[in-house]
């Protein structure tokens, strides 16, 4: 800091180099000192001004959220976590597929990641699709995957132009085993040297899974399945024979009319978008590529 002290001055560097508006005390005794000051105090109310006006703008928000695949409806819905859809979805049975979808209502360039991680990889599987890259996404975006010892994903980067607000990216997701599987949504960080510098977790996405009702396995609740049921009606045995078939819904070892209300709630029900078997009527939600 600067004072006066006869005709010597002393600078204390330390003190501007903290106090960068500091103004040196003997400027106010010279001639133009008070217009310097008042050129400070403009300079600050404009720097002042700018920062305030940037901060009340509202930023773009990049959400994912989660439908069942080829359809626009969505699983039993227990949280939302966006505007735009389910995030936290219940009773998805074990072999559906759904596509989780990343949007975004700005058209500011982003980078993120989806990824399945330790210690959940083995409850569900990312899969790209041929459409995974949507044009609102921009000229050359991509879907990069992102494979390592505890991780099992997609890198996801907008194209530099041509981009637009809505919706960017499909990954699809297949459930597999019963149990509370999350999927990580990352978005990526730059530093002031524009470089990466790591990835900021926004939320997961969590699925709450359940058995199948699917027994025979052709994507479809129907009454082949309730035939597999009926097969194994009142047995008390199904610790020892396989879990009856997968009838015994409630895994309490007998077959009875709690496992036939589980099964009921899933009645017509389809894993995945599929032609129905003949006489059934299509899925609701389910539509053509």
């Amino acid at each position: 800091m600067y004072r006066i002290e006869g005709d010597e001055v002393d600078y204390d560097q330390e003190f501007c180099t903290l106090h960068r508006n500091c103004i040196p005390v003997f400027f106010l005794s010279l001639p133009w000192g008070p217009f310097f000051v008042v050129r400070q105090t403009i300079k600050t109310l404009v720097v002042l001004f700018l920062f305030l006006g940037m901060n009340s703008q509202v930023s773009g928000e990049v959400s994912a959220w989660v439908h069942l695949a080829d359809s626009n409806s969505s699983p039993e819905c227990r949280e939302s976590l966006t505007d735009n859809g389910c995030t936290t979805a219940g009773d998805v049975m074990v072999g559906t597929k759904l596509t989780i979808v990343v949007s975004s209502d700005d058209a500011e360039y982003w980078s993120g990641s989806l990824a399945v991680e330790c210690p959940h990889m083995d409850c569900g599987i990312l899969s790209e699709r041929e459409d995974s890259c949507l044009p609102a996404a921009g000229k050359e975006c991509s879907v990069v995957p992102w494979k390592e010892p505890c991780v099992d994903g997609f890198d996801l980067y907008t194209g530099f132009n041509g981009r637009t607000a809505g919706e960017w990216f499909r990954i699809d997701y297949e459930a597999l085993t019963v149990g509370n599987c999350y999927v990580a949504f990352y978005e990526h960080c730059f530093g002031e040297d524009g470089f990466p510098c790591g990835n900021r977790l926004l939320y997961y996405l969590e699925f709450y899974q359940v058995p199948t009702r699917d027994f025979d396995g052709d994507s479809w609740v129907d009454f082949s399945d309730f035939a597999v049921g009926a097969s194994y009606w009142n047995e008390s045995n199904c610790d020892s024979s396989g879990g009856c078939g997968g009838a015994d819904l409630d895994k309490d070892g007998c077959v009875d009319v709690n496992d036939l209300k589980l099964f009921a709630d899933f009645w017509l029900e389809t894993a995945e978008c599929s032609i129905p078997p003949a006489g059934l009527p299509e899925p609701t939600g389910c539509s053509e590529n």
